[in-house]
């Protein structure tokens, strides 16, 4: 028992070694620990030089705040939320493996100057394009792009590639185009009808 004691070699203990009122260790070079570090209360705090973990896994079972930026180079592993504050910048792909989740009035914003917007007001959804056309396209032989309703059962409008395009009333078909044409299904009224090549409207019909 000392008030102080000062060794010049290594010192060695065999069991527990128990500090006692003691508020911080002072170490001018490094403290090597061969089994972990366990920190019951109080956190660590590292003020210069960074946290460097070369092996293993670093876990952290309850929340991690940062004030400054994280540096990983490895993967991150995220069980519970991940809530962000701040902006997330990524030059990588990002890969999700379930949905991406916009609350009310979050805009997916798609070009360098958000030229595409795309949200849901709560009420009802929105796609602005700022800058040049818009274009809907299908890549796929015989593909479609097609305007639907009631859960895509019920036709609007249908755009067949290198074929016709159909308008629809209520799930049925009223105009289509063809290689000569159009062709109307059902009445067709205008104000004015102008003619300019021949008009056949059939045996006996005026």
């Amino acid at each position: 028992s000392a008030a102080t004691a000062s060794f010049t070699g290594n010192v060695s203990v065999g069991g527990t070694l128990t500090y006692e009122d003691v508020t911080n260790i002072d170490a001018v070079g490094v403290i090597t620990a061969r089994t972990g570090v366990k920190v019951t209360a109080g956190g660590v705090d590292v003020t210069a030089g960074g946290l460097n973990v070369t092996a293993g896994i670093a876990t952290f079972k309850n929340e991690v705040n940062a004030d400054g930026g994280i540096d990983v180079a490895g993967g991150v592993n995220v069980g519970a939320a991940l809530t962000v504050g701040g902006a997330v910048n990524v030059t990588g792909a990002v890969t999700l493996n379930a949905n991406l989740d916009l609350q009310d009035n979050d805009k997916l914003l798609i070009g360098t100057g958000d030229d595409i917007e795309f949200f849901h007001s709560g009420a009802a959804s929105f796609l602005y394009n700022k800058t040049g056309h818009l274009y809907l396209d299908t890549q796929v032989s015989s593909g479609q792009i097609n305007f639907t309703s009631d859960d895509v059962s019920k036709f609007m409008i249908k755009a067949v590639r290198d074929a016709q395009v159909e308008l629809y009333h209520n799930g049925s078909e009223k105009l289509g185009t063809k290689s000569d044409g159009v062709n109307i299904t059902g009445e067709l009224e205008c104000d004015t009808l102008d003619v300019d090549g021949d008009a056949d409207f059939g045996a006996g019909k005026i």
